[in-house]
Order: structure tokens, then sequence, then C-alpha cells
């Protein structure tokens, strides 16, 4: 619970810097590249990330803060990570085909599919608000939020 009040938290104070309504890349130091954009849909900020690692493959990561709640904790709506499969709202299996076996450049993979769902969030924002609502609230870790790694620690 502490970890999810750190994450809203840590959403907030970096929400006036994100650029709302467009894609931006970042390139960490691992070697891997964010390409991400950040939105609102009604009262629901949103922060939603295509990750490129080092060797091309592609993840997901979403955040969803409500800015209607008054209760810090109720606030964070999502915070995930997909590593396998399809993400909520990005079509990963399709995208890794692409990177994978069409060889293209992962880069425009990523711009195209966020660039086509920032289109279809801003257009049907109620929707998606309605829907991100719906989904179950799951903690990450705070180091993923700031940019480092998740914590990937044994696995048993």
């Amino acid at each position: 619970m502490h970890e999810d009040v750190a994450c809203v938290e840590c959403f907030e104070e970096e929400w006036p810097h994100f650029p709302k309504n467009k894609i931006w890349e970042t390139v960490l130091s691992g070697g891997e590249t964010r390409v991400q954009f950040a939105c609102q849909l009604e009262t629901i900020r949103l922060l939603l990330v295509a990750i490129i690692g080092r060797r091309n493959g592609i993840r997901e990561e979403i955040y969803a803060i409500d800015t209607s709640q008054r209760v810090v904790i109720d606030r964070l709506l999502l915070a995930e990570q997909t590593t396998r499969g399809n993400g909520y709202f990005l079509q990963l299996v399709e995208m890794r085909r692409k990177v994978r076996y069409e060889k293209q450049d992962p880069r425009a993979v990523c711009n195209e599919e966020l660039g086509r769902r920032l289109r279809y969030m801003l257009e049907r924002p109620v929707f998606f608000a309605a829907c991100i609502r719906s989904e179950e609230r799951n903690s990450m870790s705070m180091a993923t939020l700031s940019g480092g790694t998740p914590g990937l620690g044994k696995r048993s």
C-alpha cells in the first residue's frame, strides 16, 4: 500500500512535465527506449508507454490516476506492466511480429501503434475512461515509474 501512495505522489509530481496528447521518446541508460504519451480522459490522467528493450523486445506500461478521488490510495487505477501476450491497450503480439519477422524498425512500429491509440482515445474519452475505471488495480514498483528496472527478484 505504501508503494501505491508513493506511485501516485510521483505520478502527480511528474504530470505537469509530461507533454500532453503527443508522442515522445526517452532513451534510458540501459539501452532501452520508452515511446510514450500522456493524456487526460475526463478525470483520469493516463500515461501509456511502449518500452523497446536492448534486443528489440517490446513491453507495455500503463499508469492511470483518477483525480476525482480525494483519498490518495483511491486515485491509483492502474499501474501495470505487460511483458507477454497483448497489453491493456497495445497489440504487443502484432507489434513484436512486425519487428521480428517483417524486420520493421521498432521505434516506427511503437510510434504508429501509440499514435493510433492516442487518436482513438481522444475521439472517445468517455468510453476509455469507463474502460480504465473497470480494470483491476495492481501495484507496480516505484523503480519502474521513476524509470528504473522493475523488481525482478528470484523467481520461485
